[in-house]
């Protein structure tokens, strides 16, 4: 009975354990996921503003060519990033944790 006892005391230590790791990941994928949209939600933003002023009527051809231009290398900025994406060791952290927090 003692033996049994033992063994369902330290099955319960093993989740316990488990369960605590799991929790102190949380911040960190948190963290991660944070810096992605951040960067993703500045790029995007400053796309958005420049298309935006690329499109009024009253803008002269130079300053258009200019907008044009911004915007033409910041989507080559999002290829870039993207083609690079899987290679990001921020990526790699963010998968290994994601793979720690369902261990």
């Amino acid at each position: 009975m003692i033996q049994k006892k033992n063994q369902v005391s330290n099955a319960f230590s093993t989740v316990d354990v488990i369960l605590q790791k799991r929790n102190d990941l949380i911040p960190r994928l948190v963290t991660l996921a944070q810096m992605y949209m951040q960067f993703e939600q500045k790029t995007l933003i400053e796309i958005n503003r420049l298309r935006s002023r690329a499109t009024l009527k009253n803008l002269s051809d130079n300053s258009r060519v200019a907008l044009e231009d911004q915007i033409s290398r910041m989507l080559s900025n999002i290829i870039l990033v993207l083609e690079a994406y899987p290679k990001l060791k921020t990526k790699e952290h963010f998968i290994q944790l994601q793979y720690s927090f369902f261990e």
